[in-house]
């Protein structure tokens, strides 16, 4: 079973969530991050995690955690019709741009999505 934790709060993350579901049927549950919830997940991954400031994807079998960017590279992994895009993302060039682009968004999602103090980050 495939986990994606995500900040609810944020229309922008709710939208990205929703499509991913899309383009990546029945590959994975969804939740909303709480703290109840995160403070489990951390117990069990060994890892602090911040679902206000990244998406997370955690392999609930093997407890394999990414976040942000890698988050999104992983759930592409799960569907055979997006994992292209998982591998595109994965190349030595690409990655280190796709994070980079990841963090500027992530920290300007509250301009982007005008819901101004409701996004955490």
């Amino acid at each position: 079973m495939h986990l994606v934790i995500y900040d609810a709060d944020c229309r922008i993350c709710t939208k990205t969530v929703n499509k991913l579901k899309k383009w990546v049927p029945n590959s994975f549950v969804t939740k909303p991050s709480s703290s109840e919830l995160i403070t489990k997940l951390e117990e069990l991954t060994g890892k602090a995690m911040q679902p206000d400031r990244y998406m997370y994807y955690i392999n609930l079998s093997s407890l394999e955690t990414t976040k942000g960017y890698d988050a999104f590279r992983s759930v592409f992994a799960l569907n055979q019709n997006t994992r292209w895009l998982s591998f595109i993302m994965s190349f030595p060039l690409i990655k280190p741009i796709g994070r980079v682009v990841y963090r500027i968004f992530a920290n300007n999602r509250r301009r982007f999505s005008g819901t101004g103090a409701k996004c955490g980050v």
